[in-house]
């Protein structure tokens, strides 16, 4: 085991669950901009009475949005595009609609926006942010008590309801890849021996017998997904794939499919199976124990994943954590 490195289970980097910065998307992904207080989800829609508002979730295109990156002038913004109408999100300061939507010419310095990610502590992601025009000191708010319930406001102070999120169209898991020999690979404490199963034969005869010793038997871990980047899977996403093990003295993917939670917990079961026979002779007792050694296994993934509608393509990144069983032994000691 001296070719890996070992860590005591509370180390800041194992459990360094977040990255701490706001993730943005790429401008092939698409995704709807929810209210984090009303719950409600914007929309640009051509046919609609305001044009731009919020409504509740649903599957209208008109809900989806893109988001651009700014170059030049505008480094460092964003501009908000509906994947329906194609028209970017401006917010005024004077005239009406003070939140609308106007033909992307690349042109309006109202459609340009920071994102300014919620203050949290530095273990934490920013999962919320307010939608900020610097060209008109402008943030754009969502609410259920308000009147308007929709609109904008004077970037200073933030509120509450000038807080949005990102819930993104529908991926899936297109692969799963670990850096099975990555120097960041650590096996960590306690290590321990665990008993799997001990049996006894006695042989009362005055004759020698040949005693078959089998063991067939599963045994639980458990495994979770941490992430460090990329794109946030959902906390609890099952992912189906081969897991790391260790294996001869090296980490290895297991035959089988099995199933892990990103961010959780996920319980699992692993066959062990070993047959050995000894003679033993008259009067002679046999005793067989199985035994194994225990730790916590941490490898680094990238999971790649694609967009239904549109296949474009994401990736997560992080550290995977399992629970290993190696080194079997089956000593079959006769006395």
């Amino acid at each position: 085991m001296s070719n890996y490195n070992y860590a005591p289970v509370g180390s800041d980097w194992a459990y360094s669950t977040t990255s701490g910065k706001l993730y943005i998307p790429p401008s092939n992904i698409r995704f709807r901009l929810f209210g984090g207080n009303s719950q409600l989800v914007v929309y640009s829609d051509d046919n609609q009475k305001p044009e731009v508002s919020h409504s509740q979730k649903s599957d209208d295109q008109n809900q989806l949005f893109t988001l651009t990156n700014g170059t030049g002038d505008h480094d460092g913004t964003f501009a908000i595009k509906g994947a329906a109408s194609g028209k970017l999100l401006v917010s005024r300061a004077e005239g009406e609609p003070k939140v609308g939507h106007v033909v992307d010419d690349g042109e309006s310095n109202e459609c340009w926006f920071n994102l300014v990610a919620k203050c949290l502590n530095s273990q934490e992601n920013s999962d919320l942010f307010r939608i900020v025009c610097p060209a008109t000191n402008t943030q754009i708010y969502s609410s259920s008590r308000m009147n308007p319930p929709f609109g904008n406001l004077p970037a200073n102070p933030d509120v509450d309801d000038s807080y949005f999120g990102f819930t993104f169209e529908d991926l899936e898991i297109d692969a799963v890849t670990f850096a099975l020999d990555s120097p960041a690979n650590k096996i960590l404490g306690p290590i321990q021996s665990v008993t799997l199963l001990a049996e006894t034969f006695t042989n009362n005869t005055e004759e020698s017998v040949e005693k078959t010793f089998s063991f067939d038997a599963t045994h639980s871990y458990t495994s979770w997904f941490v992430y460090r980047d990329g794109f946030p899977l959902p906390i609890g996403k099952q992912i189906k794939c081969k897991l790391p093990t260790l294996s001869g003295g090296a980490i290895k993917l297991f035959e089988e499919e099995a199933l892990s939670q990103f961010m959780l917990d996920a319980p699992g079961a692993r066959p062990f199976r070993a047959q050995t026979t000894v003679t033993v002779r008259p009067h002679q007792t046999a005793t067989m124990k199985a035994a194994a050694t225990k730790g916590t296994v941490t490898v680094p993934f990238v999971i790649k994943l694609c967009s239904l509608a549109t296949g474009a393509v994401v990736e997560t990144n992080g550290i995977w954590f399992g629970e290993s069983h190696w080194d079997l032994t089956f000593p079959v000691d006769v006395a």
